[in-house]
């Protein structure tokens, strides 16, 4: 039986998020049991470049871009309320980003640049 599919099956509910599982006294996830797994993940494939959960959104933000071109899906992603916390994100990947693209938004009385 595949990992995941026994994993569902011994979830304590339907509400039990499925990292429960893996996790001690079946808690739920937060960031530093994430980067505590990560760390032992690639010590034990003998990795040691330094990257964690911050890279993996950074990937993740540049692949959404890549494909869409659209750096409002990007902002909307990560949760940012400014764009230039997403341009951060995106490095290279916008430099080919024109004014017409930057042009503020309109949320209700208040505009999001």
């Amino acid at each position: 039986m595949p990992r995941l599919i026994q994993a569902c099956a011994q979830a304590n509910d339907d509400n039990e998020p499925l990292l429960c599982q893996w996790n001690r006294g079946r808690k739920r996830m937060h960031y530093n049991t994430l980067t505590s797994a990560i760390g032992r993940a690639k010590k034990a494939v003998g990795i040691t470049k330094q990257w964690g959960l911050h890279d993996l959104r950074r990937t993740g933000a540049r692949n959404l871009y890549e494909r869409t071109k659209d750096v409002r899906k990007v902002q909307r992603f990560l949760g940012h309320s400014s764009l230039n916390q997403s341009f951060w994100y995106l490095g290279n990947a916008g430099v080919d980003l024109s004014s017409d693209d930057l042009e503020p938004i309109e949320l209700g009385k208040e505009k999001i640049a």
